[in-house]
């Protein structure tokens, strides 16, 4: 209970839940332009960093590009020299710290100020959801590309999503951007909310969305998306209004035949957390009872426990080949938390079982005065990439305090993790490296 009052209260800050009566596969017909089946697997979405209330984060073989939570400055990692800087490489350029009297520094080549989860690269180029350069009440919102050094910044396609719809995700998947909108709604007098999960293509210049799936009830609702091939997979948790029960469906959208094909529904689950689908089409999420379970003939069945003699581990994350667990401390360690971690194989078998190294902390000044907690964790078998978060006095800020995120990659070997310190979100004033 306490992880879904968390959640709630995390979505209800971000704008990103709910929803629920159903309607899947109505609106738009789909655009003809090019079967995504066809398009390359570097052209799909990364399910790893499909992270809406975390930041962004995307990789090439050389680079971490990196958009903290605030989605101000884009910043990156260089694998080779280790450096993590802002993504601008005007040497007269003053960064992150150039605006006046605290305002951002809008003449920053790494200044964005992106939308949510909205930072892909795709096809050698850099894109993301920002401000439309039209100016408009409503403001409006454009696709935005760039090269990878940060330089030609370009609007690609003004978006016009249905209507009352608000979308609070943009993610790109080979050749379409795909969007969860939660909009409040009147019905019969009655407040209602509902969720809508959106396509559109994004090549031709026109805006042409399709409304894959949407559903509305008086609850809060919790909603993700997964890709693999032409395929959009929706896991949408709710609650039924006529029973009580927290419920999960899973549907499959199809960018080729533009239909929504329900997988399950069920309340073994309760609400989902962490789902995942592998490329052979398996669907994974933990549940409620902190169980990992595998979505079977429209059932879910318990696939995994992670408890051991000493209790249970939350799972974490389900990634790209492991499943990781996490042990938090306890109830008498309130300020700068240590972690237990279990990182498994898909088959059971253990990769790593162990104290969470945390070496960024000592970039933390007066540390027994500070708070962190990990944000979100993710990786495959060779290598784990987590953010924490950390907060400390500050009588230089008004607020009074100073908020920071660390991105921290974690090497598995058989007996340790081998942690990594990749820089902060702003680099300029407390480099780790």
């Amino acid at each position: 209970m306490k992880r879904i009052l968390g959640i709630i209260l995390i979505f209800a800050l971000s704008l990103s839940l709910c929803a629920c009566g159903e309607n899947a596969g109505n609106a738009s017909s789909p655009a003809p332009e090019p079967e995504a089946s066809d398009l390359p697997p570097e052209d799909s979405a990364d399910n790893r960093f499909i992270l809406p209330h975390y930041g962004c984060i995307a990789e090439t073989d050389d680079v971490y590009y990196w958009l903290p939570t605030d989605r101000q400055y884009l910043l990156y990692y260089d694998k080779i020299t280790g450096a993590m800087e802002p993504l601008c490489g005007r040497p007269e350029c003053e960064h992150m710290s150039g605006g006046k009297n605290g305002a951002p520094n809008t003449n920053c080549d790494s200044y964005l100020n992106a939308e949510a989860c909205s930072l892909s690269f795709y096809r050698g180029k850099l894109y993301y959801v920002s401000s439309s350069r039209e100016k408009s009440d409503p403001p409006r919102y454009s696709l935005w590309r760039m090269e990878p050094d940060g330089t030609q910044k370009e609007e690609v396609l003004v978006l016009e999503p249905p209507e009352n719809s608000r979308p609070q995700t943009y993610i790109l998947h080979r050749g379409r951007l795909y969007s969860f909108c939660f909009d409040p709604i009147v019905v019969a007098g009655e407040n209602r909310c509902r969720v809508r999960y959106i396509v559109t293509p994004i090549d031709g210049g026109n805006c042409d969305y399709t409304v894959m799936y949407e559903r509305e009830t008086h609850f809060m609702q919790l909603g993700y998306m997964r890709f693999v091939g032409p395929d959009c997979y929706i896991f949408n948790c709710y609650t039924d209004e006529a029973t009580q029960q927290n419920r999960t469906s899973v549907l499959r959208w199809s960018s080729v035949t533009g239909e929504t094909e329900l997988l399950g529904d069920g309340s073994e689950l309760g609400w989902c957390y962490e789902p995942w689908v592998t490329q052979d089409g398996e669907v994974f999420a933990a549940g409620e009872d902190h169980n990992i379970h595998r979505l079977e003939d429209g059932v879910w069945t318990e696939y995994m426990d992670f408890f051991d003699n000493d209790g249970c581990f939350e799972v974490k994350s389900i990634s790209d080949g492991v499943m990781i667990g996490l042990r938090g401390p306890g109830p008498d360690q309130l300020i700068l938390k240590d972690y237990e971690i279990w990182i498994r194989r898909f088959d059971g078998t253990t990769l790593y079982k162990g104290p969470l190294p945390q070496q960024w902390r000592e970039a933390i000044p007066e540390p027994e005065q500070a708070q962190s907690g990990l944000a979100f964790i993710t990786g495959d078998e060779g290598s784990l990439l987590a953010l924490f978060s950390a907060v400390w006095p500050d009588s230089s800020n008004e607020s009074g305090r100073t908020v920071r995120a660390f991105l921290v990659q974690y090497e598995i070997t058989s007996d340790e993790l081998v942690e990594t310190p990749l820089g902060s979100s702003r680099p300029d004033l407390a480099p780790i490296n």
